[in-house]
């Protein structure tokens, strides 16, 4: 890219400043003309893209180039035969970048050419209104910012029965399921699923307190282990 702009017959501040985006872009680290492309995403194994540490703006490029290329590829001459999904974890991280229009297209027009996207994120109102209008299946845990519920409730379905604020569950691991193919709502408990940490939010007091406890069994403990 940097090549092609270098010849462009454009203005001198133009490719100076495109030259600059795309310098910018190569210091993330995370686009290589030897990474993954069309071939990988359409595989029949699952791609996972891990983005932990990296900042919101390379993050949002990211996921901007997969859906513009699941896109472009299922609507292109020789599309795929497979139908790809893409699932985005935190996707308001995404939305607020340049993945927004990219996801846009995908919300309006990608069930023509068979891609399924699947958003989440713990920040409903950070999403477009698009993104709940548009979905087949809605999945609503427990919410406490009133922007998010607010969120929500303008895009209710008429058969809701009530309103999203009285639906919401209250309690872990319950959820309301609106499904918009059969037109019906459903409140659901997934199942419960053991890990390291329990689901519950580390505390720095726990911390000190395994400290405490292991300085304290030093001070008893011989140098041969004896006690």
């Amino acid at each position: 890219m940097l090549e092609h702009v270098h010849a462009a017959d454009s203005q001198r501040a133009v490719r100076r400043a495109a030259t600059n985006h795309l310098g910018r872009a190569r210091g993330w680290g995370v686009f290589d003309p030897d990474g993954i492309g069309r071939d990988e995403l359409f595989d029949p194994a699952a791609t996972v893209l891990s983005l932990d540490g990296v900042d919101d703006a390379p993050t949002s490029a990211v996921v901007a180039a997969v859906a513009r290329t699941l896109y472009d590829a299922r609507v292109g001459d020789d599309p795929p035969p497979r139908l790809p999904w893409l699932l985005v974890d935190e996707a308001h991280v995404a939305v607020d970048g340049v993945a927004g229009p990219a996801l846009r297209t995908l919300l309006t027009r990608g069930r023509a050419p068979g891609i399924s996207l699947v958003l989440a994120t713990q920040r409903p109102a950070a999403l477009p209104a698009v993104a709940a209008s548009q979905a087949d299946l809605l999945f609503a845990h427990r919410l406490t910012s009133e922007a998010d519920i607010d969120a929500l409730e303008r895009a209710s379905p008429t058969y809701l029965s009530g309103t999203v604020r009285e639906r919401l569950p209250s309690g872990r691991g319950e959820a309301l399921l609106v499904d918009d193919g059969t037109e019906s709502t459903h409140t659901i408990r997934v199942r419960a699923r053991h890990t390291p940490h329990g689901g519950h939010t580390p505390r720095a007091s726990e911390v000190a307190t395994v400290v405490d406890d292991e300085r304290e069994s030093d001070r008893y403990e011989r140098p041969n282990g004896e006690l």
